[in-house]
């Protein structure tokens, strides 16, 4: 709730907020991380908040990171997958829904539950939404402990010159010892540090 509202869910999903990435760079970046979503949500003419966040989402994290990770699993495993609820007509008729049938207290897909209720199994179209969720907090305290100590090791960190290896080694203790779940943010710093063996 402290950020702009134009930056406020962008933070949310985010790993590290713009003061938290300062602490963790050797050299912090002058960009405004928020910048797309800002653009995004200035072109938005949305009649409410709902509305305006289904925009962003349908610009940004839609076609940027769930659709992409989609497409890397299915053709991972040589499977085509449709998405149905992406055809353009229909897209183009819940733009013209109002909220109130989208989202009701905290009960989201108001209309879709209601349309599929009696066309689906017993509780499927009620049950509380399920993500795809791993296990990482646990991973990394117990089966990935030793390679995330290694990825994040201070001796990596410091001749790399990326990120500042204190700021890094809070984060990992906190976590290994349990006073924080640190798993969101250990998951980046880990899936950088791969990608900088590799790429880098």
């Amino acid at each position: 709730m402290a950020f702009p509202p134009d930056a406020r869910h962008a933070a949310w999903l985010g790993s590290f907020t713009p003061a938290e990435v300062s602490r963790l760079l050797r050299e912090p970046s002058v960009d405004d991380p928020y910048e797309r979503q800002r653009e995004v949500l200035a072109g938005c003419s949305a009649p409410d908040r709902l509305a305006r966040l289904i925009c962003l989402y349908a610009q940004t994290y839609l076609p940027d990171d769930i659709l992409v990770k989609t497409d890397r699993a299915s053709m991972l495993t040589s499977l085509e997958v449709r998405a149905p609820f992406l055809d353009h007509t229909l897209v183009e008729f819940l733009g013209r829904v109002p909220s109130s049938l989208k989202l009701r207290g905290v009960t989201t897909k108001v209309i879709l539950k209601r349309a599929m209720g009696e066309k689906l199994p017993a509780g499927i179209a009620r049950r509380p939404k399920k993500g795809f969720g791993i296990p990482l907090a646990a991973w990394f305290r117990n089966e990935l402990r030793e390679h995330l100590l290694d990825e994040l090791s201070p001796e990596r960190l410091e001749r790399q010159g990326i990120f500042d290896p204190a700021a890094v080694a809070s984060l990992v203790r906190d976590h290994l010892d349990g006073r924080r779940d640190n798993r969101k943010e250990l998951w980046t710093l880990f899936a950088f540090q791969l990608w900088h063996r590799n790429y880098g």
